[in-house]
């Protein structure tokens, strides 16, 4: 098997939180036209956030807290006809 190259970038955090703001639009990446016209613009992506805490005191009261989050999303689409629906 051959290794491929891997390809790193820095990625400026928006704010104070550990956010990050990718830009997958443009580049030509398009998706095909759909019956209704509809073009959606950029590459198709999916993720999470998961977060497991443990709190412990020093007696035997052991608590597990965790939640999953979405990813926040915003689309381009863009249609002919007009609005896209």
């Amino acid at each position: 098997m051959m290794d491929r190259p891997v390809t790193m970038a820095n990625i400026k955090p928006i704010g104070d939180n550990g956010w990050a703001g990718l830009n997958l639009t443009g580049n030509g990446h398009d998706m095909r036209a759909a019956t209704n016209g509809n073009v959606y613009h950029g590459l198709p992506i999916t993720g999470f956030q998961a977060t497991d805490f443990v709190k412990s005191d020093t007696g035997s009261v052991v608590a597990y807290y965790g939640g999953v989050n979405r990813h926040r999303i915003a689309r381009s689409c863009s249609n002919g006809a007009g609005l896209c629906s």
